[in-house]
């Protein structure tokens, strides 16, 4: 289970001197420090408006959802389903398009402070049945990867810490002391394994590919979302994917 924590609201860490010991509470006083959070992973939360989210909804089911609809695929999870393509073939939702690649652009240059011009590459609905659960996994040939959660209700997805055994270069040190998971008695979530970030209908997140994430049996029937992933027109300054492309 992952450690809940809505990485979307602002957490201010206060240090209480009392320290609960079975029945007895004993004052103790906590040492003077200061923590930094370097290397943090950034995940961006953007919304879009209710009739925006409307629309991509409405195109789903008018359109998409049992109207033999052809670039299908399945995952591994049986009763969740991927539908390809979409901005491609429906020219009616062009402007949510453009303004998702606004917002992917805003995340990646504006908080992650690159200065390369994002595109959205590939695009996707995802139909998921409740009970369904989709597989940790990270996004590959992309830099920045998207979800706008278009029916979920409230809901949420987990994020895997980039900074475990398995993705622990060889030549560093993979000796793993694992911390407790129980909840730190400061405030402090640097232990987590998992962090959920709470989610509801329109919000868009934006994370960087590499990130592993997930969900697990969900409650809603029928939980609807548009995924996406983001290259740059040109990495480095130098090199233009749109000769490889």
């Amino acid at each position: 289970m992952p450690y809940l924590n809505n990485v979307f609201s602002d957490i201010i860490y206060e240090l209480f001197g009392d320290v609960k010991c079975d029945i007895l509470v004993e004052r103790k006083k906590i040492m003077d420090h200061q923590v930094a959070g370097y290397f943090a992973t950034p995940v961006v939360a953007i919304k879009l408006t209710d009739k925006e989210n409307e629309r991509l909804k409405d195109l789903f089911y008018n359109k998409i959802r049992n109207k033999n609809y052809k670039e299908i695929g399945r995952n591994r999870c049986d009763t969740l389903t991927h539908y390809y393509n979409i901005f491609n073939n429906f020219g009616e939702v062009k402007d949510i398009f453009r303004k998702l690649e606004k917002m992917a652009n805003f995340a990646y240059q504006d908080v992650m402070n690159h200065v390369s011009n994002l595109q959205i590459t590939d695009h996707w609905f995802n139909y998921a049945k409740r009970n369904s659960s989709q597989h940790f996994h990270a996004h590959a040939n992309s830099v920045l990867s998207g979800t706008v959660f278009i029916d979920v209700d409230e809901d949420y997805l987990i994020f895997r810490t980039p900074f475990d055994v398995d993705r622990t270069p060889q030549h560093m040190n993979s000796l793993i002391d694992e911390p407790s998971y129980e909840e730190n008695k400061l405030g402090y979530t640097f232990h987590a394994p998992e962090v959920s970030a709470g989610v509801s209908n329109g919000t868009v997140l934006f994370w960087p590919s590499y990130l592993r994430h997930g969900y697990e049996n969900t409650k809603k029937e029928g939980r609807l979302t548009l995924s996406f992933n983001c290259l740059p027109k040109n990495i480095n300054h130098d090199y233009s994917i749109g000769t490889y492309i």
